[in-house]
């Protein structure tokens, strides 16, 4: 009777391992199953979902595409686009944020030019992508549970160059940087160095700017006349000086005794 109940307390034993064996098979089965595209979704550590994003690049004349630069840059929701450190993305070429944070994902198109983002938080991203002297520019929006299709049609573009300076006692030898240079009704903008020298790069070609200066406590400033961009060329404005803005000036008062 000993024995019959140790064989049945064995068997027994045997068929809960067996079961339990079973089980986690089928966990596993069920955790790896949907992979292998592009467009799955995994739920990240912050518990925000993520998709894909992919597009193609092209060139005008169908020149070759391969080895532009495609970057992502996840938008706030006021529209901004934050400035975020960016790691090497394991496993891959892409670099993407730090965990926890938003900001920019980096690839490089294909020979064929097509570029992929795997992965990624969803919300809304600005997407650039250069090469050479062309650029081009979309807002995409990545959703979970759906892969996100946007093409580049790359177009040439141009540069403005110029210098800004101040009136005033810090127009005698004194630190000109921090002054904005910015095309109206774009986002392109740079800001001068120490010497007032700035640089806005890669605009789309164009006959018809307008710019203005801007720096707290000085006018702003409209440059005079309509500026153009020309395919692979840097436009260089003629100086600019701005003018203390009287209205913001500090002043003292004095009291004779």
């Amino acid at each position: 009777m000993r024995k019959g109940c140790s064989t049945m307390v064995r068997y027994a034993g045997v068929i809960v391992m067996t079961a339990l064996l079973l089980v986690s098979v089928g966990l596993v089965i069920q955790g790896c199953g949907g992979g292998g595209g592009g467009g799955s979704v995994v739920s990240s550590g912050s518990g925000t979902q993520t998709g894909t994003l992919s597009g193609t690049v092209t060139l005008p004349g169908g020149a070759d595409p391969g080895g532009a630069l495609v970057i992502a840059s996840k938008m706030s929701e006021d529209g901004t686009q934050p400035a975020t450190a960016l790691k090497q993305k394991t496993g891959g070429g892409m670099l993407q944020p730090k965990a926890g944070e938003s900001g920019s994902y980096v690839t490089v198109a294909d020979d064929g030019g097509d570029y992929t983002f795997n992965d990624i938080d969803e919300g809304d991203y600005f997407v650039v992508a250069t090469k050479g002297a062309y650029k081009a520019s979309n807002v995409a929006r990545v959703k979970p549970k759906a892969a996100t299709v946007v093409d580049l049609a790359l177009t040439p573009t141009g540069h403005i160059q110029g210098q800004v300076l101040l009136s005033g006692a810090d127009a005698n030898g004194g630190d000109l940087s921090g002054t904005l240079a910015m095309i109206k009704g774009t986002s392109y903008i740079a800001a001068t160095d120490t010497n007032g020298y700035f640089v806005i790069s890669q605009i789309p070609v164009a006959t018809d700017y307008q710019l203005m200066f801007s720096r707290p406590g000085y006018e702003v400033q409209e440059y005079d006349g309509a500026v153009a961009v020309t395919a692979a060329y840097t436009t260089t404005l003629s100086t600019v000086t701005l003018v203390v803005d009287s209205e913001n000036t500090p002043f003292t008062v004095e009291r004779t005794l």
